[in-house]
């Protein structure tokens, strides 16, 4: 082999070599730089690599500081939201109607019997209830976080009977009201004066008032710490058994331990920090009343203090899931449990709450739920055992329920509710854009009165209109004769319970002449 031949080989073999130290190389960073990113970006590795490396105390630790900063930037990004839709304005529309059912209304025929009340009234009367088909009440609402305004109007057989109207400017400190079948002219109420003369102050509830998006979520993190922050006897353990409802999941719990009377102590510094603590004052502004809160408040902690001994502890039990959020706790202090937890296996969902003594008398509350097709269906069961007795147990039974996407909170689907005491309560829920419905018929030990059916739309809608506060009639309290003078008359009453008459159900002629008489009687008064 000729010297060249010796080059080019060694040449050709390092050609050869190059590139698989070049691949053990790329291979590697990309391995690396995969590993950061998928630290970086996926809570399950962080979370495992926390739990593998962390002593029980920096797990713990690491674990509340995560899930408490996730929950005030969902608190933040929440009160910003309604920040904003409550400053650019809400229109709510909602109807309550029932329908009533033979049985009702010759229920209303003996409750209410016509006979009793002379030809006059009494024919009308029973009339009216016979033929009354519907009851309802309508209400329509405006408001942004400044200003409000609400109609409500009360109807037979979806005949207006009454409206009244109402509405509040905030930043002035105004309220309104008036009947506009009585006089279309509005009363106005300084409200800020009234109490100012009392010696008490109304917010105005400015933005500049109110806590701010952000002050609400460090709120939330101030006290969420403080809490948890002189727990000690930490303990970990893996894969630990969870029975939540009628599922078994498993989940990393994490146990700390603090003295009972020092846990009290933390209770009684969230106290003390809550006296001076500016955002928590605008949330509750007047601070005579604050005040007083939080000293009832301080003492009911001191006297719990005293039911301990100083070898007494709380032990917290904290749920951990894969991802290191927190999904439970448990709370266990002298023969007290307090146990609150959500879970999911083999497709199954579960939550549960129960707080309980040593001989199980308490309060539990479980749920079970499967998603089949698009919806839920399961069980709800709130029991509570008194320690005399049997358990008082109400259980709501749930199918095909679909929340809407629209962050109004409506959804679809059937409940049906049951007690021992009462007949089952059958709602169905109807989710349709922005209005949901929910109805039920109306049953007692067995008869049927009818259906009950709220209908409620809302909507983002422009800021309601205020009514002139210099036009309106100002009550004044200090003369409440004038104002009956000044804002009505005898004649004008007498013609609105006409008007009241003939949306019950009167006719005209019988309206007019029970005003009359009405007027007839006032007269010789």
């Amino acid at each position: 082999m000729s010297r060249k031949d010796e080059w080019y080989g060694y040449e050709t073999k390092k050609h050869r070599l190059a590139p698989k130290i070049a691949g053990i190389a790329g291979v590697a960073v990309v391995a690396a730089g995969g590993c950061a990113a998928a630290y970086a970006l996926s809570d399950t590795v962080k979370n495992q690599a926390k739990l593998a490396f962390s002593d029980p105390k920096e797990y713990f630790e690491w674990v509340y500081d995560k899930n408490i900063t996730d929950a005030c930037t969902l608190i933040e990004s929440a009160a910003t939201e309604a920040e904003t839709r409550a400053a650019g304005g809400q229109n709510v529309d909602a109807e309550m109607r029932f329908t009533l059912s033979d049985s009702a209304r010759a229920e209303l025929k003996e409750l209410f019997p016509g006979s009793m009340l002379g030809s006059q009234i009494g024919d009308p009367i029973t009339r009216i209830e016979e033929e009354t088909e519907t009851i309802s009440l309508k209400i329509n609402a405006a408001a942004t976080d400044q200003a409000g305004t609400v109609q409500m109007s009360l109807l037979r057989n979806d005949k207006n009977i009454i409206t009244a109207e109402g509405a509040a400017d905030l930043a002035a400190q105004q309220s309104f009201c008036r009947l506009p079948d009585l006089n279309e002219r509005w009363i106005r109420t300084d409200y800020g004066e009234l109490l100012a003369e009392n010696g008490l102050e109304v917010p105005k509830f400015t933005k500049q008032e109110r806590p701010s998006p952000a002050e609400a979520s460090q709120t939330f993190d101030k006290y969420s710490r403080m809490l948890i922050q002189d727990f000690e006897t930490f303990n970990i353990e893996k894969h630990a058994e969870v029975p939540i409802g009628s599922i078994v999941t498993n989940y990393t719990a994490l146990d700390a331990e603090i003295p009972a009377k020092q846990a009290f102590g933390v209770l009684l510094q969230m106290t003390e920090a809550a006296r001076s603590d500016t955002v928590l004052k605008k949330l509750m502004p007047m601070q005579e009343a604050y005040d007083k809160f939080l000293d009832q408040s301080e003492e009911s902690i001191r006297a719990g203090m005293e039911n301990f001994e100083d070898a007494d502890t709380v032990n917290l039990t904290t749920y951990v899931d894969a991802t290191g959020t927190i999904r439970g706790w448990n709370c266990k202090s002298d023969d007290v449990t307090f146990f609150a937890a959500a879970g999911m296996s083999d497709g199954n969902y579960a939550l549960e709450l129960r707080c309980l003594d040593d001989a199980a008398c308490g309060l539990r509350m479980t749920a079970d739920a499967q998603k089949q097709n698009s919806g839920l269906n399961g069980t709800m069961v709130c029991s509570v055992n008194k320690g005399i007795g049997d358990p008082e147990e109400v259980k709501a039974a749930f199918s095909d329920i679909v929340f809407s996407e629209n962050g109004r909170g409506m959804l679809s689907g059937k409940v049906t509710v049951t007690n021992p005491e009462t007949d089952p309560i059958d709602l169905t829920f109807d989710a349709d854009g922005d209005t949901q419905k929910v109805s039920f018929p109306v049953t007692v030990k067995g008869t049927d009165y009818g259906e009950f059916m709220l209908i409620c739309t809302q909507k983002d809608a422009a800021a309601p209109v205020l009514p002139d506060a210099d036009s309106a009639y100002r009550l004044s309290p200090d003369e409440p004769d004038k104002a009956f003078t000044e804002y009505t008359d005898q004649k004008s009453l007498l013609r609105f319970a006409g008007k009241v008459l003939e949306g019950i159900g009167f006719t005209e002629q019988e309206a007019d002449s029970v005003t009359g008489s009405i007027g007839a009687m006032l007269t010789l008064s």
